[in-house]
């Protein structure tokens, strides 16, 4: 390689050395924050070679389980006692993917027929590094910030003839100009906050020839220059760079959401998202298990009939097989049929409940069958609650994620308006440079030749310099695009904040919703509990009267199912209500907090949580606009007086009740009896949850059958 060649890529190598470093300084990789159980998975890589790249080690113990339990293949029969609070953990901690309860089985189901839309545990650090749907991530807007290095060289070599001895460097008309050429660019650019572009550049032109009319019959020539422009009037300034991003790279008229202020409201509008499908998974999940433990309950007390019923039968066969009195064929066919019909709903119920045990086992992430079936520890049993009306309203305007959210959208779009305003005035910049100026035979003077032999001599002299100041300006004129765009997103502003307010409206009949229901379940519970004590006495004069034979078996079927549907009845007024106590949380908000769960990316300042609420109270309690505000001005003196830690004090929405009081809405019925954990089969212990469902016998000396 000819010497000019090598020295172009000793210069090309030590300007990489010099300048690859300021553009790798400060990267961090997505994996550092995320949580170790997470980076596992994040971090799979398939082995090369694999023929199903998609076959996670991990995952294999997922689809390493036993067939599902059913009525015709129960399986060893294994109880795991569980609490609530056990399996609010699995759920937490199986969140990589998050399951819809009401998608199950649907064709619509996400995690099946659109797994990309799947929420996930994923989407927060997925969106900080880059973003689902082109929203751009916390660092890749940081990366608008990187030093640039360019590097570039490039020869050439051109042998042509010249025709004009006065325009050939001295060579006759008829010679042949022998060429050869090299150009060597070394640059780095940096985009400031303000919007400005800093550059530092170097370059070299080499050239050769065979014209007698030159100093050296090669030559370097380069300058080492500094350029600096800055944005003056549009798209000047840090407010506008983090909105919108560094002027130089947006297109005119285009989004104006590309800066780093926007990414991070974009990151907290994930992670808001996240927040809301974990609450909305606890909720299911929570669900499911009242549900799951009312399914024990009902067949509990269909096991109880399916027994009695079984008496009754055993009872009057043997007195037709025997011949005795008051016994026909009808009554033993009509016994025999009222107990195959108990071991229908029995078996019915079984089959629910194995169902709703597999429901739950999906929610929380558990494979279908691992041995153990899952048996709710917690009774139905709740506390009455009577919260405020006002202050749990408050408390919702304050809470609930859906507002949270909508706020960061309103202030994403009010930050876009003030960029857009900033485009409708004139670009205005300025440009300056200094340049120092080399030229040598050489580069690094090596063979000492002429008044100029090396090229990094003169130009680290410093005799030769050039500059240029000035400003470069330019407009639309009448500015249509940047007026149309303020026009659009002051339309966006308006609407994302009529939906706020639509929104607050929304939230307050979902809690008057939440309410009324939790106040029917609560009045049913007296109600179904005073049915179940009717139906039990009901019963047992029935009985009374079939054994004397002043009735018949007819009546006293009939009495032995009232008893049975008034106790399931009763059951499931205590799963219900436990659910509208669960829905009244959660459309207040306050879901975690009863559950005693924490996300990192909660409400934490104190002051701006006393605040808000106070605020939202006095709202709730239709205050006019003056009294806000000196409520807002109250309130911003007493949270300077609060603890130097910030905690928050705790602001009930539950007021308990006095002992022994009732509420005024109370329709009647006397106390609900305590309660204690339910045993369920193969134990043969009845629940305590609710008064026995006991069903009278005609005969003290039959025995009741084992349930199956």
């Amino acid at each position: 390689m000819p010497r000019w060649g090598w020295s172009c890529v000793w210069v090309a190598l030590c300007g990489l050395a010099a300048l690859a470093p300021a553009g790798c300084q400060n990267q961090t990789s997505a994996l550092a924050r995320l949580p170790d159980t997470m980076a596992q998975f994040i971090a799979y890589e398939p082995l090369i070679g694999t023929d199903d790249p998609g076959n996670v080690p991990e995952y294999e113990s997922i689809v390493a389980t036993q067939e599902p339990r059913r009525v015709l293949n129960q399986g060893k029969m294994e109880y795991w006692d569980a609490t609530l609070e056990e399996i609010l953990r699995i759920a937490l901690a199986n969140i990589a993917v998050i399951r819809d309860r009401a998608q199950f089985l649907s064709p619509s189901n996400l995690l099946l027929a659109n797994p990309d839309a799947t929420p996930s545990g994923f989407d927060p650090a997925i969106q900080e590094s880059g973003g689902p749907n082109s929203y751009r991530g916390v660092e890749t807007a940081q990366a608008d910030f990187d030093p640039v290095l360019t590097l570039s060289t490039i020869w050439s070599d051109n042998a042509l003839i010249q025709n004009n001895t006065f325009l050939s460097g001295g060579l006759q008309a008829g010679s042949e100009l022998d060429e050869n050429n090299a150009a060597f660019i070394a640059q780095a650019s940096k985009t400031l906050t303000t919007g400005g572009q800093l550059t530092l550049s170097q370059t070299w032109d080499y050239n050769q020839n065979n014209a007698p009319n030159r100093l050296y019959t090669s030559v370097y020539v380069g300058a080492l220059t500094a350029a600096y422009r800055q944005p003056l009037w549009a798209g000047s300034g840090v407010d506008f760079t983090s909105i919108a991003g560094p002027l130089s790279r947006n297109i005119p008229g285009g989004p104006l959401n590309q800066g780093l202020e926007i990414a991070r409201l974009n990151t907290r509008i994930s992670t808001i998202d996240f927040e809301n499908r974990t609450m909305t998974l606890l909720k299911n999940v929570t669900d499911a298990w009242w549900d799951l433990a009312f399914a024990y309950e009902a067949y509990e007390s269909e096991v109880q009939a399916r027994d009695a019923a079984k008496q009754i039968w055993d009872q009057i066969k043997s007195r037709v097989d025997n011949g005795l009195e008051r016994a026909s064929v009808a009554d033993e066919a009509q016994s025999r049929a009222n107990y195959l019909e108990r071991c229908v709903q029995t078996s019915d119920a079984l089959t629910v409940l194995y169902q709703r045990e597999a429901q739950l086992r999906r929610l929380i992430g558990l494979n279908v069958n691992d041995g153990f079936l899952i048996r709710p520890a917690d009774g139905l049993r709740a506390q009455e609650a009577t919260p405020d009306w006002q202050q749990t309203l408050a408390e919702a305007l304050t809470h609930r994620i859906e507002l949270r959210r909508q706020k960061t959208v309103i202030e994403n779009v009010t930050i876009q308006l003030r960029a857009a305003r900033s485009l409708a005035n004139p670009q205005v910049d300025f440009i300056s440079s200094y340049n120092i100026n080399g030229f040598g035979d050489n580069l690094f003077n090596i063979n000492n030749r002429g008044p100029y032999p090396g090229a990094y001599g003169t130009l680290f002299a410093g005799n030769q310099t050039g500059w240029n100041l000035g400003f470069q300006a330019s407009m639309p004129l009448g500015f249509r695009a940047a007026k149309t765009q303020i026009r659009n997103l002051e339309l966006r502003l308006a609407k994302a904040r009529s939906v706020l307010a639509a929104q607050e409206l929304e939230i307050s009949h979902e809690l008057a919703n939440a309410y009324q229901q939790s106040d029917r379940w609560l009045a049913n519970i007296e109600l179904q509990e005073a049915k179940q004590e009717a139906a039990r006495e009901r019963a047992a004069a029935v009985a009374a009267d079939y054994r004397t034979g002043r009735t018949s078996i007819d009546l006293l079927v009939r009495a032995e199912a009232a008893l049975t549907e008034a106790t399931v009845a009763y059951q499931k007024s205590q799963a219900e209500y436990r659910k509208a106590l669960t829905e009244l949380n959660y459309r207040a908000g306050r879901l975690l907090e009863t559950l005693n769960i924490t996300l990192a990316d909660g409400i934490s300042d104190a002051r701006a949580y006393r605040a808000t609420l106070a605020r939202n109270l006095e709202r709730v309690r239709g205050a006019t606009p003056q009294a806000l505000q000196i409520a807002r001005e109250n309130t911003a003196e007493n949270t300077a007086e609060d603890t130097a830690d910030g905690t928050i004090e705790q602001v009930s929405a539950t007021q308990p009740a006095s002992a022994g009081k009732k509420s005024p809405s109370r329709p009647f019925g006397p106390a609900a009896p305590e309660y204690s954990p339910f045993q369920l089969p193969p134990d043969d212990s009845t629940s305590a949850d609710q008064p026995a469902a006991t069903h009278p016998t005609t005969d003290a000396d039959t025995e009741a059958t084992s349930p199956d």
